[in-house]
């Protein structure tokens, strides 16, 4: 298994799972110990080259004194942690995200404005240890790279106090 894998689950291939290998991923972050991967996952959207950019970041907060928090353990949760986005399971040294299609979208602020789903969640889950309780923080990202024209950006009339939705209406690039 790679250090982060990606599929498509749901019955329409609506949520994207991803898989970490927690235990071979494992390492110095610089501040912190933890996990930090990317993998690329192919959409066939009518024939042009696109692909979802996945990335999973897991960090451990504790203290420096604590030797524990540079070995991930085995883990395991007995129900799915949901924050109404995505889910998170623990199998021992394996996490599975499943992060679903079908929710709002931001975009990215770098110059190519792409679609972006990030989540943040602090304290995600907490392991005890002989030292003391280790909290640990999860990041996701999903980013479409794609054709430039699936999201239209919103139109402003400077001076007039209100954006075209979607566009201007003579673009004929509205999204509805």
């Amino acid at each position: 298994m790679e250090r982060l894998e990606c599929g498509y689950t749901g019955r329409n291939k609506d949520v994207i799972r991803m898989t970490a290998d927690l235990g071979i991923g494992w390492r110095n972050l610089g501040r912190a110990w933890g996990f930090d991967e990317t993998t690329s996952l192919g959409y066939d959207q009518g024939g042009s080259d696109s692909r979802f950019r996945c990335r999973v970041r897991l960090v451990e907060k504790a203290p420096p004194s604590y030797e524990s928090r540079k070995d991930f353990p085995e883990r395991y949760l007995d129900e799915p942690l949901d924050s109404g986005r995505s889910s998170l399971m623990l199998h021992g040294t394996k996490m599975d995200i499943d992060v679903p299609l079908s929710q709002e979208w931001a975009v990215t602020k770098d110059s190519n404005h792409r679609p972006v789903i990030y989540e943040l969640r602090e304290n995600a889950f907490s392991i005890d240890f002989s030292e003391g309780s280790i909290n640990y923080r999860v990041q996701v990202w999903v980013t479409h790279h794609g054709p430039p024209h699936m999201f239209v950006r919103d139109a402003f009339e400077h001076g007039d106090g209100f954006a075209w939705v979607g566009g201007r209406p003579e673009s004929n690039r509205r999204k509805f």
